[in-house]
């Protein structure tokens, strides 16, 4: 093991005043930051963005921002920006219905599906879910496309918006985990776990019909593609004797690689870099009872390195236009929630802050095409005031975010 260089970066986020949490009427206070458009007789100048209101601080620079998107459940939402920098954020509401969220100029919400609650055992309880939206893609048409599973007991069901309205489908009633949309050499193509047959599975689009193949086994997996190396997939899975392997489809061909006991993979999270390479970050639990989180690539032979010695959860890693990783993860601060921490590694160099601006839980992480992190979160995870919410880097220069007719 050892230890990666590492810049440590200041806590991100404006000290001062923070909006109130909405109240009133949503329709009079959309970005619910606590006041009200002029329209309601209210005294927020821009209705439309959550860190402009009468008392916020005229920040200037790059700061983090986030803003109300809607309704949510605790089931993680998922995030994705298209060429056009639209960001598409997709989520399942408390009645098992699944939204999807557009910001152009301003958000707008259409109806997925419903896919209902699901009922299953979990150490002896049975507990009642909705299911979740596992994966959520947007090609370069625009287009974006969903798939979802119940919980572990499947099916696999597909939409996209090209047609309206959504039609979410059946493609498989076996699917069930893990479940990630990828873009295949000009098709779509759904990678997915068969827990029950500890299988991985690949559904592909063939204009208007799909076909499945299981080219691998796997029974706990995880994967990863770039959209920049279309046809290349890479699954990390793990069996009951934590044995790990590591396969790669490329050009039309599975390679596997057996790597023996890894560190708890469910606990680690990859993304595929714009030179092929597999990066990995997981947290690790150490002898001495402390957590580590670290890092590794299929580069660096799976020699993992240390990135930061505390107890920090990877949400999700993804891959930037510019060759760096994105690394989103969560440290928990007692009573106070859970604020996140964004890391770039890029030069072999990881940059790490903890987003204090922003406080949540159950996320998301995209990169835009000028390099900017996207997070969707659940906020007030713990009470019944949870609210689906999107955070951003954004330049703050020119902004009247306090709303007394001057710029800081």
């Amino acid at each position: 093991m050892r230890l990666a260089p590492v810049l440590i970066l200041a806590a991100l986020g404006c000290e001062g005043e923070r909006a109130t949490p909405a109240t009133g009427d949503p329709e009079c206070d959309i970005d619910r930051d606590g006041h009200e458009s002029p329209e309601c007789g209210g005294d927020d100048c821009d209705d439309a963005r959550a860190d402009v209101f009468p008392g916020a601080v005229d920040a200037s620079g790059r700061e983090w921002i986030d803003e109300y998107v809607g309704e949510a459940t605790n089931e993680p939402p998922r995030v994705a920006v298209g060429l056009d920098r639209s960001v598409h954020v997709a989520a399942v509401d408390v009645r098992g219905y699944i939204w999807r969220y557009r910001l152009a100029s301003e958000w707008t919400a259409d109806l997925v599906g419903g896919i209902g609650a699901t009922s299953y055992g979990y150490y002896g309880a049975a507990s009642s879910f909705p299911g979740s939206v596992s994966s959520l893609l947007v090609d370069p048409g625009g287009v974006a496309h969903v798939a979802t599973v119940d919980r572990w007991l499947g099916p696999l069901r597909y939409a996209n918006d090209a047609t309206e309205p959504w039609d979410l489908q059946i493609l498989d009633p076996a699917g069930g985990g893990v479940v990630v949309l990828v873009e295949g050499e000009g098709a779509i193509e759904i990678v997915y776990q068969d827990f029950s047959n500890s299988l991985v599975r690949v559904a592909r689009q063939e204009g208007d019909a799909w076909s499945i193949e299981a080219p691998i086994a796997g029974r706990e997996i995880l994967v990863a593609a770039n959209p920049a190396l279309p046809g290349v997939v890479h699954v990390l899975s793990w069996d009951d004797r934590s044995q790990s392997t590591h396969a790669v489809r490329s050009a039309g061909v599975w390679t596997e690689q057996a790597l023996g006991q890894l560190v708890n993979l469910g606990a680690c999270r990859i993304a595929v870099a714009g030179s092929g390479a597999l990066h990995t970050v997981c947290l690790q639990s150490r002898v001495s009872g402390s957590d580590w989180l670290v890092h590794t690539s299929d580069e660096d032979g799976f020699e993992f390195e240390t990135v930061m010695e505390e107890r920090v959860r990877p949400i999700a890693l993804h891959p930037s236009p510019d060759g760096s990783i994105h690394l989103l993860a969560t440290r928990y601060d007692g009573g106070e929630g859970t604020s996140f921490v964004h890391g770039v590694l890029g030069g072999g160099v990881w940059e790490i802050e903890t987003v204090d601006a922003v406080m949540g839980r159950d996320a998301d992480l995209a990169v835009d095409g000028d390099g900017d992190p996207h997070v969707a979160y659940i906020a007030n995870p713990t009470t019944s005031d949870q609210e689906l919410r999107h955070a951003t880097l954004a330049d703050l220069d020119g902004v009247d975010q306090d709303c007394d007719g001057e710029d800081g």
